[in-house]
């Protein structure tokens, strides 16, 4: 449902990224193929070179939207229907507070 989301609300603002802990990348890549995944990138969690934040997770599934700069601006854990009006609120209301440029901080918008 995430890849649905993604692509009908998705403009290129938010970065949905899925948290893959498999044992290697290449599972995790047969996993989106074998769910025909088409609009999200997997990111796979070894511990190296990611932001401490991204390993903070200690439940899955957990889902971390980032904005166009890396910078987390949500993060779900449980399992959620993407694809419902909640999420799809959430997702465009995400979007209304993300900043213009790097250097901009968030609007004060509470989710």
């Amino acid at each position: 449902s995430l890849d649905k989301l993604n692509n009908q609300v998705n403009d290129g603002e938010l970065i949905i990224l899925p948290v893959a802990v498999d044992t290697s990348p290449q599972q995790a890549r047969i996993f989106f193929e074998r769910l025909e995944v088409k609009t999200l990138e997997t990111f796979y969690l070894d511990g190296k070179n990611v932001p401490d934040e991204y390993l903070l997770i200690d439940l899955f599934p957990t889902t971390l939207i980032l904005d166009t700069f890396g910078r987390m601006v949500g993060r779900y854990v449980g399992e959620v229907d993407w694809s419902s009006g909640e999420a799809i609120r959430l997702i465009k209301s995400l979007k209304s507070c993300l900043p213009e440029s790097e250097n901009d901080i968030y609007n004060s918008c509470k989710h």
